[in-house]
């Protein structure tokens, strides 16, 4: 038992070991790509149209998780002030570490997906993100449902959700303990009902607007919970994702191999045909 367990070790480790060779083997064709300005990309001829539609969706995509995360985290901010909330926000040291921690992370899935079956892994994250993404895309959703939602025709009751557990002391007398409380009203239910058919037609098509919508309620409420006390932070935070980028990117194959691998919403997509809906 423990030879097996000592040959798989040496196994991912001889296979770790030569994933990081061929990683900066393969910096120096990237680099002559960049610098001759070689791409595969460019047996594709682009047009102007398509040219204005990629770049104008680009630039709408990215703004809007900007702006609306960021009115959310004001007002999410305030809200804590106001209910005398303690708000946790990002320190120098932790703006420093995060680009670190994102390379070990990045660094990390790579060798995962060259270890093991990338479809076995992209069935778990399938799972895992339709969790996540009904979640996320939940609490979006419920701020701004209330501003559209039809009070005269329909009454936004709220509801109470408790669940106790009854134990037993030595003495024999049983004792009720809170384990679950959740206030939610209809609103919540709403959007909970429209994010979890978004997020089942994203398990089974995985379709690109179900990817997009996803993706976009990561960013924004990834944006409402960042809190940055000083400028510094995130100028730090900036500046270290800058050169995270570039190296992962430019540097190495990593970035890209694991973008294309990863089947999740961490990234836009576009379908050539824009009225392909199902």
């Amino acid at each position: 038992m423990s030879d097996s367990k000592a040959s798989l070790i040496e196994s991912i480790v001889k296979k770790a070991s030569e994933t990081v060779a061929n990683i900066f083997a393969n910096t120096d064709s990237l680099s002559s790509n960049l610098t001759n300005g070689t791409n595969e990309t460019e047996k594709f001829k682009a047009t102007p149209e398509g040219l204005f539609l990629a770049y104008s969706s680009l630039v709408v995509m990215a703004l809007i998780p900007i702006v609306v995360g960021s009115f959310k985290s004001v007002k999410h901010q305030s809200n804590q002030k106001e209910s005398g909330e303690e708000i946790e926000t990002m320190s120098t040291r932790e703006a420093a570490l995060f680009p670190v921690i994102a390379s070990v992370t990045l660094f990390g899935i790579y060798l995962v997906f060259q270890i093991f079956s990338k479809e076995h892994i992209n069935l778990l994250l399938a799972f895992y993100f339709f969790l996540l993404g009904v979640i996320a895309l939940t609490r979006m959703l419920s701020s701004t449902l209330g501003k559209f939602w039809p009070t005269s025709l329909i009454e936004n009751e709220h509801y109470d959700f408790h669940l106790t557990l009854n134990s037993k002391n030595s003495k024999n007398e049983s004792k009720e303990i809170l384990f679950i409380k959740q206030i939610f009203d209809r609103q919540l239910i709403a959007c909970f009902l429209l994010s979890m058919g978004i997020g089942v037609w994203y398990f089974m098509k995985k379709h690109w607007i179900a990817n997009n919508i996803f993706g976009l309620a990561f960013a924004v409420n990834g944006i409402e919970f960042l809190q940055l006390n000083k400028v510094l932070n995130g100028c730090i935070l900036l500046g270290g994702l800058f050169f995270y980028d570039v190296f992962w990117v430019f540097g190495t194959n990593v970035m890209v191999s694991v973008a294309k691998s990863f089947d999740a919403p961490i990234k836009c997509k576009k379908d050539k045909n824009l009225f392909k809906i199902i």
